[in-house]
């Protein structure tokens, strides 16, 4: 629904971290820690750069169209390593 647009705080219906066991907490917690300052256009040229994003997005120019889907094996090796939680 939100694609690139902001997610108003008014259009969550429930608590994201209700029920979510304290690894998942912590994990979380170092992941605003990290990110939590930049914006969304940093964010995304971040994610964009990363080696899940640039795997599945192949030799298509930056700024084409590729629908490609990022697995999640990609995603849970790149960021896995990267999380001291996980590791």
């Amino acid at each position: 629904k939100y694609r690139w647009d902001a997610i108003q705080p008014s259009d969550v219906q429930t608590d994201p971290y209700e029920d979510l066991p304290d690894e998942h907490l912590e994990l979380l917690s170092e992941i605003w820690a990290k990110y939590g300052t930049l914006t969304a256009k940093q964010l995304e040229d971040l994610s964009h750069s990363e080696t899940p994003w640039r795997r599945a997005y192949g030799d298509t120019p930056l700024g084409d169209s590729c629908d490609e889907e990022i697995s999640v094996d990609s995603m849970r090796q790149f960021y896995g390593a990267k999380s001291t939680v996980l590791a």
